[in-house]
């Protein structure tokens, strides 16, 4: 089928375009929109010049890459908090047994700076009341 128009062409690009989205909604893909430095789009540039690939599967390929380094990291870096975290847990209960609220006991962990569990942030009383009502996070 010889398309006749350059407005033909259009209409029929974006009917494709709306399918090939709506089947990639439904196999649970996400649309994210990206900035990238001078140098990211330089390297992506390069990529799909060597590959022949499309942006998003060379962009997906490098993602899925990192998942193994970060589980690398993640559990190396939960072992070595893992007696650092013993210790703010057993504060934490020692000064819920002491009858602090846990108002009190997250601004004396913030001013002691003491770390959050993540390394993230500050101490926050809704933080401490889970703890203190499950025991853990």
């Amino acid at each position: 089928m010889k398309l006749r128009t350059i407005e033909q062409r259009r209409k029929t690009d974006r009917k494709r375009q709306k399918r090939w989205r709506k089947s990639k909604l439904a196999a649970g893909n996400k649309p994210i929109q990206l900035m990238l430095t001078p140098e990211a789009q330089a390297v992506l540039k390069q990529e799909k010049d060597r590959t022949g690939e499309p942006f998003v599967s060379i962009i997906h390929r490098a993602i899925i890459g990192l998942k193994g380094e970060l589980s690398e990291v993640d559990l190396k870096k939960q072992q070595d908090r893992e007696p650092e975290q013993q210790t703010i847990h057993e504060m934490i209960l020692k000064m819920g047994r002491e009858g602090k609220d846990e108002w009190q006991i997250s601004r004396i962990l913030n001013e002691s700076g003491v770390p959050t569990w993540d390394d993230k942030g500050e101490w926050y009383p809704s933080t401490i009341r889970s703890f203190l009502k499950s025991g853990n996070l």
